[in-house]
């Protein structure tokens, strides 16, 4: 059976200047899990759109597949980066 790699990290991103150095803090993160191998890596409370882009950029050649959940009116704050194609994404809402 092969080993599957999962990271997952509450990032702490609140916008408004509520997190506390928020940008430097994504920044870091996109360098860590760029220059890491996870297979799969789950992230929440990333409600900046703006940091879920930048975010993207710095993993997609690592991390190729990506979804950020932004259902809702202010979204979930949560997204999916993962070496292996997503299938399927969608939120259960009762």
């Amino acid at each position: 059976m092969p080993d599957l790699s999962v990271f997952t990290l509450n990032v702490w991103g609140i916008g408004c200047g509520i997190s506390a150095d928020r940008e430097p803090r994504i920044k870091a993160i996109s360098h860590f899990l760029a220059s890491n191998s996870y297979d799969i890596v789950l992230l929440q409370e990333l409600w900046v759109p703006s940091d879920y882009t930048s975010l993207r950029s710095f993993t997609k050649d690592v991390l190729p597949y990506q979804h950020f959940f932004d259902n809702g009116i202010i979204g979930s704050g949560t997204c999916v980066l993962s070496k292996h194609p997503i299938l399927v994404t969608y939120i259960f809402v009762h």
